[in-house]
């Protein structure tokens, strides 16, 4: 059963800059190892789990190596969640160039 708190979701308005945000604070009781992710558009975003250093990238349309993203994609409209691992207390998200995306993360125990 997941449990999630939407009294401690937080946002992004997702730009063509990687954006990072703290994970919202948790009373003592509460623990969090995933995050439920809304993208309300109006366009395709990436989002990703890091530490107060956190740059999401995008994928490159190349198959170069190295050419692969840091982030998740969320087309519009959909919700999708992400489990964390433990020293990851920051998410972010980023968009193409000249786009943009309301990003909503709730975070929340289990899967």
């Amino acid at each position: 059963m997941d449990v999630f708190y939407p009294a401690s979701t937080n946002t992004i308005v997702a730009t063509a800059t990687s954006q990072a945000r703290a994970f919202a604070t948790l009373t003592a009781h509460e623990s969090c190892d995933s995050m439920a992710f809304y993208n309300d558009g109006p366009n395709v975003a990436f989002v990703a789990f890091g530490t107060s250093s956190l740059v999401v990238t995008l994928p490159a349309l190349s198959a170069a190596a190295g050419a692969q993203g840091t982030g998740t994609p969320i087309p519009v409209g959909s919700s999708i969640n992400l489990r964390r691992s433990g020293g990851e207390n920051y998410w972010g998200a980023i968009c193409k160039t000249a786009e943009t995306a309301n990003i909503y993360a709730t975070p929340g125990l289990g899967l």
